[in-house]
């Protein structure tokens, strides 16, 4: 369970006080029990694209938080997006996509597609950190509005791999597995699933800790 914090006085920020409303949205979804994973995934296709929605909702709170400049609440957000993505990235690069190649003769797209954007995603997830870290002394609203500008260019990227796999990848692999294989695999993407939103919420738990306390 979620400590309790005590929500912010008067004398904070209207934008504080907003971060902390979206911080908190996303802790009491998370907390105590995964809703989500009461889930009976049938299909890789199913495991699989819930892993995707978990990271955009992350990857929106981050924008949210962006928004109404609160940087360090933007950037935890991000961080849990990116250990996130790491997981998701790593997971199907040792389980699927070998299979994949072996298995499926005439694919929709190569795995060497699905490799090569993995490894971009990394690299502009990399430079949007380092664009973070390069806060302006003045013009924050600008700055802000420049940081969203190339997120943009990131997220198309991510939204047009995580369709390349849902329209190819996954469907392919849910055709072509036998039913023992798919289970495996629908267990232990299930798993990692629920591990990653484990660790999500011990990395909440110390983001809440950290949270100024008042009075």
């Amino acid at each position: 369970m979620f400590t309790s914090v005590a929500k912010p006085n008067s004398a904070q920020s209207a934008a504080h006080c907003y971060s902390l409303n979206i911080f908190f949205s996303f802790a009491l979804k998370h907390s105590g029990n995964h809703n989500a994973m009461t889930v009976n995934f049938v299909s890789l296709y199913q495991c699989i694209s819930h892993f995707h929605g978990e990271m955009n909702e992350i990857l929106h709170l981050h924008q949210e938080a962006l928004l109404v400049q609160d940087l360090p609440l933007a950037i935890s957000f991000l961080r849990l997006f990116k250990s996130l993505i790491n997981t998701h990235i790593e997971w199907e690069e040792s389980h699927l996509l070998q299979l994949h190649e072996d298995l499926v003769d005439e694919p929709q797209w190569k795995t060497l597609i699905y490799r090569e954007e993995h490894g971009k995603i990394r690299d502009l997830l990399k430079e949007v950190f380092v664009r973070l870290n390069q806060t302006p002394v003045t013009n924050n609203r600008r700055w802000t509005i420049e940081i969203l500008d190339y997120e943009r260019v990131f997220k198309n990227v991510l939204e047009h791999h995580e369709e390349r796999e849902e329209k190819g990848l996954l469907i392919e692999l849910d055709h072509f597995l036998k039913k023992h294989q798919q289970d495996k695999l629908i267990t232990d993407c299930h798993l990692t699933l629920q591990h990653s939103l484990d660790n999500i919420e011990e990395d909440l738990q110390q983001f809440i800790q950290q949270l100024p306390s008042t009075t």
